[in-house]
C-alpha cells in the first residue's frame, strides 16, 4: 500500500511549554520515522511533517495521493484542538486513515464535556466541574462545595495531554487552593481548568485497539508508585512522563500485566467497554482509571490516539499480549481502509 505518516511538527509554535514538556513533542517525530522504517520494507512509506499550515498539509496529501495515512498528528499549528481537524481534513479527502473517529476524538480532548457525557451514561467518573475566568470566586466556591464538599481536589487543564499541567501542586486541599491553582493553569494554557475530585488510590490503564473484526483489549497495566511518596503525590503529571530520572519518574513505575484480581480486571474492561460503545471509538485508544481504597473505579481520562512510541505504556501493553508493532500497524491500516471502503459505499439519503 502506498502509506502516509501525517504528524505536527509544530512545537515552535508552543512557547507555554518547558523545555521537559516539550520532550513529548520530540517523541512524535521519533514515532513517525519509527513507523516508517517499520513498514518501509513492505510499503511505500512517505513522511508528512504538519508545519506550516492547512492548505499546504491539503496540497501534499492530494500530491502523495495516499491509500491510508497514519495519523500521529495530536494536534496542529500550535493548537492541541487541531487534532479533530487534520481527522476531518483526511475525511473530506476521502483518505483512509488511523485514529478515533473526529467527533469522538473532540469529545474526549474536552475533559469537562467528557465528564458530563460520562455522568449522563452512568459510568464512574470523579465528580468535577470547570473552571474558566469569567467565572466569579463566589460562584467557583458555590460550585467546589456542591459538587465535591470536603474532598481534596485535583486540578489540571481540561484540553491538554502527556500529563501537561499536572504536577506536584496539583492535589489541593480547599476550594481556595483549588481556586488559585485554576487561576494559574487557566493564564498558563489559555483554556478552562479542570477541578476534579481526587481518588487517592491506585492508577490503571486500559488499552484498546480495533481490528477488522472488532476491538481487541490488550492486558491492562497499572502505575506502581513508590512506598515514600504520600497520597497527594501518587499521580502521574509531565516529570513523571517524561523527566527521566527526576524525583517523580523514578517514583513511579508501569507494570504492565497489572497485578489486580480477575474482578478487577473485569469491572475495568467492563467500564472501558460501555464508554467506547457510548463514544463510537474506532482504531485505537488507552482508558485511565483511578481505584480507591475500597476498590470502586473511577474513569479519569479517555485518551484517542494515544501515544505508541516505543517507551509508551501501549507498546508495552501490545508487547504482554505478544503482539509485533509491525502486525498491530498492518492491522490498524487494514480495518480503516475497510471502514473508508463501508463509509464510501453506503447509499446517501434523498434530498428533498
Amino acid at each position: 500500500m502506498k502509506v502516509v505518516v501525517a504528524y505536527n511538527d509544530d512545537a515552535h509554535l508552543k512557547g507555554h511549554l518547558n523545555p521537559t514538556e516539550m520532550i513529548g513533542e520530540r517523541e512524535v517525530i521519533e514515532t513517525a520515522h519509527e513507523v516508517i522504517d517499520t513498514l518501509s520494507g513492505d510499503h511505500d512509506c512517505s513522511l508528512l511533517p504538519v508545519s506550516g499550515s492547512l492548505a499546504e498539509a491539503t496540497i501534499s496529501l492530494i500530491r502523495l495521493s495516499p491509500d491510508v495515512v497514519i495519523n500521529l498528528c495530536e494536534g496542529a499549528f500550535g493548537e492541541t484542538r487541531f487534532e479533530t481537524n487534520m481527522s476531518l481534513l483526511f475525511d473530506l479527502l476521502g483518505l483512509a486513515h488511523t485514529g478515533c473517529e473526529a467527533i469522538a476524538s473532540r469529545i474526549c480532548q474536552d475533559k469537562a464535556l467528557l465528564k458530563e457525557l460520562l455522568n449522563g451514561a452512568g459510568i464512574p467518573t470523579p465528580a468535577g466541574f470547570a473552571y474558566h475566568r469569567a467565572m466569579s470566586e463566589a460562584e467557583f466556591l458555590e460550585r467546589f462545595e456542591r459538587k465535591l464538599g470536603t474532598s481534596q481536589a485535583i486540578v489540571k487543564p481540561s484540553r491538554e495531554d502527556a500529563g501537561l499541567g499536572i504536577e506536584r501542586g496539583s492535589v489541593v486541599a480547599s476550594a481556595s487552593a483549588a481556586l488559585l491553582r485554576a487561576r494559574t493553569i487557566e493564564s498558563r494554557f489559555h483554556e478552562p481548568a479542570l477541578v476534579e475530585q481526587f481518588v487517592s488510590g491506585g492508577e490503571l490503564n486500559q488499552s484498546i485497539y480495533w481490528n477488522a473484526e472488532g476491538p481487541v483489549l490488550l492486558p491492562p497495566g497499572e502505575v506502581v508508585f513508590a512506598d515514600h511518596l504520600p497520597s497527594v503525590e501518587r499521580i502521574v503529571g509531565w516529570a513523571a512522563k517524561w523527566d527521566n530520572g527526576s524525583a517523580a519518574d523514578l517514583a513511579t513505575r508501569n507494570r504492565t500485566p497489572a497485578e489486580i484480581s480477575p474482578g478487577a480486571r473485569g469491572r475495568l474492561q467492563s467500564i472501558c467497554r460501555q464508554t467506547s460503545s457510548m463514544l463510537g471509538l474506532s482504531s485505537y485508544c488507552r482508558f485511565d482509571v483511578r481505584q480507591d481504597a475500597e476498590g470502586s473505579l473511577f474513569l479519569i481520562d479517555v485518551n484517542p490516539n494515544p501515544d505508541i512510541g516505543e517507551d509508551s505504556g501501549f507498546r508495552k501493553a501490545l508487547a504482554a499480549a505478544g503482539i509485533v508493532f509491525r502486525d498491530f500497524l498492518n492491522e490498524l491500516m487494514i480495518a480503516a481502509v475497510s471502514r473508508r471502503h463501508t463509509e464510501s459505499s453506503r447509499t446517501p439519503l434523498p434530498i428533498g
